[in-house]
């Protein structure tokens, strides 16, 4: 039986922050060296959809200023009130960590993809301002789907397990089995998080841009970048159907299917230029 969206809410609010402990380490340790680089604690933690969500929705606690950027989110905690927000994370559970490995992948496939679809929208471009706020819009789209395996796994494991037999598609079923959809669920988290609205309706929108009411050009692009990394194999547990792509979008968005072609392409490009880079670092340290 599914739950009341109060209830929900109510959960939702409490939600503790899990991320991997390998993570955490990582940026533990290069938060409390002085002499290590800001620019590249700010590129690990920008790999992580929810320290990246805790990160910049603090941030927006604190300022007068909507902040979409993992960098300036930093510089209007600062260092130490970072490093406290890094501490006070839990690590995931063990029987977690496979499942929101493809979660983090996933959002990570779509934070390249909105950066390289965007060089080809100016519509798009220009809605969002810059290259850290795309990769943020692809990286925090699926924060639902992460809820949902985190915190409410039983109604999760039943959508997935219906999901197998072809009934519908996993946020139908989310919807169902929960009593909230997996674009509504991370909306209820976004804002608790304090995120802007510029990152919160795609995330809620994304599977449904037509009917998006505001930020039209961001959830448009979301909602195409998704599907492409999704047709290139970056999915979740059991959730592998890919929907079509609205063609009002790439009106929206003044795309072709040539576009999309070439974006795909060069998204291979940019994963395996980026794989061979963190194969070197790994190499070096």
């Amino acid at each position: 039986m599914n739950l009341p969206i109060h209830t929900i809410a109510a959960k939702i609010v409490t939600l503790p922050v899990m991320t991997f402990a390998r993570t955490l380490g990582k940026l533990d340790q290069m938060l409390g060296d002085p002499k290590a680089s800001t620019g590249v604690a700010a590129c690990v933690l920008a790999s992580d959809p929810v320290l990246t969500a805790l990160v910049i929705g603090r941030a927006n606690a604190a300022s007068l200023q909507e902040l979409t950027q993992v960098g300036a989110a930093m510089g209007v905690l600062g260092l130490a009130t970072v490093h406290g927000l890094v501490r006070d994370t839990l690590p995931l559970p063990r029987d977690h960590v496979g499942p929101i490995a493809a979660c983090w992948a996933l959002a990570n496939a779509c934070a390249t993809m909105c950066r390289i679809l965007a060089r080809r929208s100016p519509v798009a471009r220009a809605a969002a301002r810059d290259e850290e706020t795309l990769h943020v819009l692809g990286l925090l789209h699926d924060l639902g789907t992460v809820a949902a395996l985190l915190h409410f796994p039983e109604p999760y494991a039943r959508a997935c397990d219906r999901v197998e037999t072809g009934e519908a598609a996993f946020h139908s079923l989310l919807k169902e089995e929960l009593g909230c959809s997996p674009g509504k669920l991370g909306a209820l988290w976004a804002r608790a998080l304090n995120l802007p609205a510029r990152l919160t309706n795609p995330i809620r929108m994304h599977m449904r841009p037509a009917k998006a009411e505001s930020d039209l050009e961001l959830t448009a692009l979301v909602h195409v970048a998704r599907i492409l990394v999704r047709a290139c194999g970056y999915v979740v547990g059991k959730d592998v159907h890919v929907e079509a792509i609205d063609p009002a979008t790439l009106t929206l968005l003044g795309l072709t299917q040539a576009d999309l072609e070439t974006a795909i392409a060069d998204f291979f490009t940019e994963m395996e230029e980026l794989e061979q880079f963190e194969g070197t670092l790994i190499q070096v340290r």
